[in-house]
């Protein structure tokens, strides 16, 4: 293959694959003040606030959650460490008693005397039980055995405080009593770490006190021991009374402020101040009314924190992605359909009614797309009645032409009749036409479309000035005109063609004497206008007719109940309505219903 040939090849591979590349460079971009765009945006703004407001809230309350997390902690750590305390306490009382039960002490205690070589081998035997307590428990200082009947003492340190704190004979102490008190150091604010344990010594024959067992705990020891790794910054031991009988402090300022508490408090509490906690219980030991408070200090557990800020990116990032996917598909959903219906009104723009939206989209656009088919429908109605009223037009037109006829020369001939019938001294012929001038004058003339029900009434007098001639007196009228109404503006020459019809097609052809009723009355907002007669009336077939076709055939002076609709309808559309009602051999009703006009003067 030659040059030119790959070239050429590769010159169509580069233009087949050039469509590929607009399609999805127009598929990825975004146009600002677009529907995507707008989209895009508004899923950042509803994803990200509620993230940044959850953030802030994590970061307001964390603080007070891992505070009481180890406030919890701290209270927990401190109730064990009573109950060792308590449990420490309860062992020494435990060695003691086995001690003063122990059949050495009691024997030496009898007041018979032994014999020397039995008191040494004696003595060295308690001396053993003694040293043996200390050995057992490591916060024991010193123990000793008072005896008051021989004024003897046995301490396993001689040469220590405690001989000198056992002469202090204590008050007498019944057989299960004991004494706890701390040993005075002379200083209030810096108590001794020493405190004095003391039982009675019973004799078991006589059940009598023969002495004290005085053993000498140091605080410090013991509490090291129950507290093992936990560390403590501040410990204090007071009474009820507020005393201080044992306390360990720090070296800090904020050590000695959180010590100086009011220690007039005894109910159990935590404190959080800073990063202190001060923990306060009671100490549950028999024989002693002791509250103990104590003071942690330590950073918060804020490990939790440290990966929040990429959590953070990683969250925004992965929401930023999402955001995005979301506003395309979401644009392909919406935007598709809504061109397609673009393009279908674009066609209805240029004629095409049959542009109809076959649906495809989603629930909302298909109920666009059906409000779309129904305009397109309404429209297709409203130009196909266009066209029937122009038909109508023109018919309208072209009888108005056919019977057309010059009112100055009809006129002017009526006149000359007139004149003609009063040389001839014939006065009926003379009214006869003077009434039906001033019916052409009304019909013909151009005084405007309307009249009020008081002028229609004269022409429907005029009218039957007429008829009078024709019938003289077979036809009797009855006027019942409200004066409200009597001033309510009515299209010209709507009630005479009504009475007119009555006359011809309902009392003529009955054969007997006719009475017509026309009524004029107002009842809120409407005009009722009404023409009854006791003709012929209604037969069955032709009240089927007016509630199918809703007019009347028949023709009176080259206008039908059908033209007196129309003429109702061009003036008040849907407001204006037209009744006819009525019963074989019953005569007939017209009634219609208008809305009220007055001149405005």
């Amino acid at each position: 293959m030659s040059n030119e040939q790959e070239r050429l090849k590769c010159h169509t591979q580069t233009h087949s694959y050039f469509p590929e590349f607009l399609n999805m460079k127009k598929l990825f971009s975004i146009r600002l003040g677009s529907l995507q765009a707008k989209l895009l945006v508004y899923l950042l703004l509803v994803g990200s606030i509620p993230l940044v407001c959850a953030t802030v809230l994590f970061y307001k309350h964390s603080n007070e959650y891992a505070e009481r997390e180890l406030a919890g902690h701290v209270k927990m750590a401190h109730e064990q460490m009573l109950l060792g305390v308590k449990q420490a306490f309860a062992e020494v009382d435990r060695m003691t008693r086995s001690l003063a039960g122990d059949y050495a002490v009691q024997r030496y205690m009898e007041t018979s005397p032994l014999r020397e070589l039995d008191e040494r081998a004696m003595k060295e035997y308690i001396d053993d039980k003694l040293r043996e307590l200390p050995r057992q428990l490591k916060y024991v200082s010193d123990l000793c055995i008072s005896m008051t009947a021989p004024g003897l003492m046995l301490c396993t340190n001689e040469n220590g405080m405690l001989p000198d704190l056992v002469s202090q004979a204590p008050e007498t102490l019944n057989r299960n009593d004991r004494l706890i008190e701390p040993v005075d150091a002379g200083d209030r604010d810096h108590p001794s770490d020493m405190v004095r344990y003391t039982i009675p010594l019973l004799d078991r024959k006589t059940n009598t006190s023969k002495g004290y067992i005085t053993v000498l705990l140091n605080m410090n020891r013991l509490i090291s021991a129950v507290q093992g790794k936990w560390t403590v910054d501040s410990h204090v031991v007071f009474d009820a009374k507020g005393s201080v009988m044992y306390r360990q402090t720090g070296d800090s300022a904020e050590t000695e402020a959180a010590a100086a508490l009011d220690f007039g408090r005894t109910e159990p509490f935590t404190l959080v101040r800073g990063e202190t906690i001060i923990s306060q219980n009671k100490l549950d030991v028999d024989g002693v009314d002791w509250y103990s408070r104590i003071q942690v200090r330590g950073q918060f557990p804020f490990s939790a924190f440290r990966s929040l800020r990429t959590t953070l990116i990683i969250i925004f990032a992965s929401m930023a992605v999402l955001s995005l996917l979301s506003s395309f598909i979401f644009t392909r959903i919406v935007t598709g359909p809504l061109h397609r219906l673009r393009g279908l009104m674009k066609r209805a723009e240029l004629g095409d009614l049959k542009a109809y939206w076959l649906g495809g989209g989603t629930g909302e656009m298909n109920d666009l797309g059906e409000s779309y088919n129904q305009m397109l429908n309404r429209l297709e109605e409203l130009i196909k009645q266009v066209k029937r009223e122009e038909s109508l037009k023109k018919e309208a037109e072209i009888d108005a032409l056919q019977y057309q006829l010059n009112p100055h020369f009809l006129y002017n001939t009526l006149n000359t009749i007139k004149w003609v019938a009063k040389l001839h001294k014939t006065p009926q012929i003379s009214e006869v036409v003077s009434s039906l001038v001033r019916l052409l004058q009304a019909s013909l003339g151009k005084k405007g479309d309307f009249l009020e029900i008081r002028e229609e009434i004269g022409l429907i007098q005029d009218y039957m000035e007429i008829q009078h001639f024709r019938y003289g007196d077979k036809v009797k009228m009855f006027y019942e005109i409200d004066p409200f109404a009597a001033s309510c503006l009515v299209p010209r020459m709507i009630l005479q063609p009504l009475v007119e019809n009555a006359i011809i097609h309902g009392i003529e052809p009955s054969g007997r004497e006719g009475k017509i009723h026309i009524k004029a009355w107002t009842e809120r907002d409407l005009l009722f206008c009404q023409v009854e007669d006791n003709g012929t009336g209604l037969t069955e077939q032709t009240r089927d007719m007016l509630r199918e076709t809703r007019e009347l055939k028949e023709r009176m002076s080259g206008i039908g109940l059908r033209h007196i609709r129309e003429k109702i309808k061009l003036y008040y559309g849907d407001d204006g309505k037209l009744y006819v009602n009525g019963k074989e051999s019953e005569g007939t009703t017209v009634r219609l219903t208008l809305p009220i006009h007055r001149n405005e003067g």
